[in-house]
């Protein structure tokens, strides 16, 4: 988990557990105990359910505006044409690793680890049409845009001067 998803995680659990003081607060207020209290007390409660809500729902509009932010930011950058071996190839379906033969997926997403020439790894989003072309432990060119994989095409040459065959 991020930091930033971690942040959100805490102040969504602030905002519930503010709303359930408030709720308790309401329910005192209320009571024939909270009579003798005044008004004050229903007053803050509906205060502090109101405001719990209202922080709630801009943490929810914060994260989902920052994460369609940051999946533009992984798609930026000039494109690049590396020699790179495919390391490890991999299909999810809503954050679940699937078999790349399974039909009926709701929510796929396709996923490379390309390791470059002077040894570094790089994980790359992709399209189906692209992963049909990746396979494990070849070598070739990608056409590598930020984190995203936009093409893929195997090189024997290279595979004889990078495998040591």
């Amino acid at each position: 988990m991020s930091t930033f998803d971690s942040k959100m995680a805490t102040a969504m659990t602030v905002c519930i557990v503010l709303f359930f003081i408030g709720v308790i607060t309401l329910l005192i207020a209320v009571s024939p105990f909270g009579l003798v209290l005044g008004t004050g007390l229903l007053v803050g409660s509906i205060l502090l359910m109101g405001l719990s809500v209202l922080m709630f729902g801009i943490c929810l509009t914060v994260g989902a505006a920052t994460r369609s932010a940051s999946v533009a930011k992984a798609r930026s950058g000039p494109k690049q044409r590396i020699a790179a071996k495919i390391d490890r190839v991999w299909v999810t379906d809503r954050g679940r690793v699937v078999s790349p033969e399974e039909v009926d997926l709701k929510s796929p997403g396709y996923h490379v680890v390309l390791m470059t020439v002077d040894g570094r790894s790089h994980e790359c989003d992709t399209a189906p049409e692209v992963i049909r072309e990746c396979v494990e432990g070849s070598w070739g060119w990608a056409e590598v845009q930020g984190d995203w994989l936009g093409s893929y095409m195997r090189d024997p040459q290279l595979y004889m001067q990078y495998s040591g065959r």
